[in-house]
């Protein structure tokens, strides 16, 4: 069964990602599961940013596949506050019934049709081997009303539950319980999206080692690294780049031994047998290749942010 980190110490958003992946071939780990104990300041923009930060450092650190999220709360009256402050809204790090005090005391005046808001979760799922890489990024939202008094039970690590009403249930997500919220919750809309990736992972040769691979497979493997992202290649055009332009079925054979580095970017890649002929449908490469250029537009975006912001420390 392939490992999968999920990079927080949270055992309540473990727990729910155990519901949500339970279908699939996956162990899910946690930080602490694998000794990690190393935690990385999420001092974001947004909550796209801070899934990318942690995702990117734990994954390097385990070099494991790893999802991380980012979520809070957004109040429309209240210019989407507290949002990637959900947690440090009160300006420090507060408890869960300290939150939840804390957020219908900012809204103790405001009438009903003003208290509308929105639970949001960023996720970003990072597959590491050597030098390469491959990024994916899904976003969910689930919209409702805070409440004016919390209905339900507290949940450690989940402070809004008790008071995000839902009207078309007429519920708050704590009234719901843990499994029912699993499956309307905004967790489960993002992750909808990368499924088809995660449901990649078991079928992928991690361990096929590149000393392994025969002069022409390793230049079939440079060749396919090359493709830009977005862009694609036909077996054939791959077998004329590296001079072999009668090998076409050969290059197929070569990328269904499925090594890691191949994968990463070979839905790039375009033959009559779809690499192999069963890791990627045609409807799933066409999506991995749509995920791809989301995740390289926004990551892109999110670095540029990021080194302005230092630059601008340092000057």
């Amino acid at each position: 069964m392939k490992k999968i980190l999920l990079a927080t110490f949270n055992p309540g958003k473990i727990k729910e990602y155990k519901l949500l992946l339970g279908g699939l071939s996956l162990k899910i780990l946690g930080l602490k599961d694998i000794g990690i104990k190393e935690k990385i300041e999420e001092n974001g923009d947004s909550f796209l940013e801070n899934a990318f930060l942690k995702a990117d450092f734990y994954s390097k650190l385990a070099n494991l596949p790893t999802l991380a999220d980012d979520s809070g709360l957004e109040i429309d009256s209240l210019n989407g506050m507290p949002g990637v402050r959900s947690r440090r809204w009160p300006g420090y790090e507060a408890t869960d019934r300290e939150l939840l005090d804390f957020t219908l005391k900012k809204l103790k005046n405001f009438p009903w049709k003003e208290r509308r808001a929105k639970l949001k979760t960023a996720l970003v799922f990072i597959i590491p081997h050597q030098e390469a890489r491959a990024v994916f990024i899904s976003n969910g939202t689930l919209e409702g009303i805070i409440a004016t008094e919390p209905r339900g039970r507290l949940v450690l690590g989940y402070p809004y539950r008790p008071i995000f009403y839902l009207p078309k249930i007429k519920k708050t997500l704590a009234q719901l319980g843990f499994r029912e919220e699993t499956k309307i919750g905004q967790r489960r809309k993002a992750l909808k999206k990368l499924i088809p990736v995660l449901e990649l992972l078991p079928k992928i040769n991690f361990n096929l080692s590149l000393s392994s691979l025969g002069a022409f497979e390793k230049k079939v493997l440079e060749e396919v690294k090359k493709i830009p992202l977005g862009k694609t290649k036909t077996y054939s055009q791959i077998a004329g780049a590296i001079s072999r332009p009668k090998s076409a079925r050969a290059v197929g054979r070569a990328l269904s031994k499925n090594p890691l580095p191949l994968i990463i970017p070979c839905h790039r890649v375009v033959g009559n047998q779809d690499i192999g002929g069963y890791v990627f449908g045609k409807k799933a490469k066409r999506h991995l290749l749509k995920l791809e250029k989301e995740a390289n537009e926004e990551i892109s975006e999110l670095r540029n942010r990021h080194f302005k912001r230092r630059f601008s420390a340092k000057g």
